[in-house]
């Protein structure tokens, strides 16, 4: 009878002692309402360099460039314009809060990735080179789930860059919004894993007349491009 009183008395605070660090964990689970997040990620589709290859050829660098040769290596006529390379890997900085139980409001960096290089050449006047590269910040009121599955769209700015040969850098910036969902697992822990969704509209950015390389009159005609794109991403993040 004793043994089973004793056994009793033991179960009765263990349970104690469980349900009070449950709760602690709890607690401390429901005080971490920020969270910041690294993610990398990649974005299908094609890039936006078919506008430029259609600029190059309005603008006469659509020509064959000579056979050129290196100690003894040739390579052959290339036709004009070409894309090189492909577009690189894309990341992202996310810094959100829990407001309540179900808001959640992210802040959002972005970098696009540096897209490939465009390359246009014409007789007399020698090769240009085009090569776009895009940032993007963003606040997203987002429904949530216990911190873990977002849903949300909010604005976004956009600063949209054209590098070209002649060390040249045309700049502009672009409105647009962003709509993303995501997942973070495993839910309450200090560190998690975050796999994301995004798409981004950018208002389409007009560059203007680029000057060709080797003359100061001669210009491409309007540059316009558009830069809106999806990305898939997966993520580490902290929560605290």
């Amino acid at each position: 009878m004793n043994k089973l009183r004793r056994f009793a008395a033991c179960a009765a605070a263990l349970c104690v002692l469980t349900g009070s660090v449950q709760g602690q964990e709890s607690e401390t689970g429901e005080a971490r309402r920020w969270a910041i997040t690294l993610n990398i990620g990649w974005s299908p589709g094609e890039p936006p360099s078919g506008t430029l290859e259609e600029a190059m050829i309005a603008g006469d660098l659509d020509d064959v460039s000579p056979r050129t040769c290196i100690l003894l290596v040739c390579s052959g006529d290339q036709p004009h314009p070409q894309t090189i390379g492909s577009q690189g890997i894309a990341s992202a900085i996310s810094l959100s809060y829990r407001a309540n139980g179900w808001l959640e409001l992210r802040g959002v960096w972005a970098g696009g990735g540096e897209y490939p290089e465009t390359v246009g050449y014409g007789t007399g006047v020698g090769w240009l080179r085009l090569t776009p590269s895009l940032q993007t910040v963003a606040l997203i009121p987002a429904f949530h789930i216990d911190g873990v599955i977002h849903v949300g769209a909010g604005p976004a700015m956009s600063l949209a860059t054209l590098d070209d040969s002649e060390g040249e850098r045309y700049r502009k910036i672009a409105p647009g919004a962003v709509l993303s969902a995501g997942l973070r697992l495993p839910p309450g822990t200090r560190f998690f894993i975050e796999f994301t969704g995004a798409y981004r509209y950018i208002a389409p950015v007009d560059f203007g007349s680029i000057e060709l390389p080797d003359s100061s009159s001669d210009y491409l005609p309007d540059v316009r491009m558009d830069f809106s794109h999806a990305m898939l991403a997966v993520g580490l993040g902290v929560r605290f």
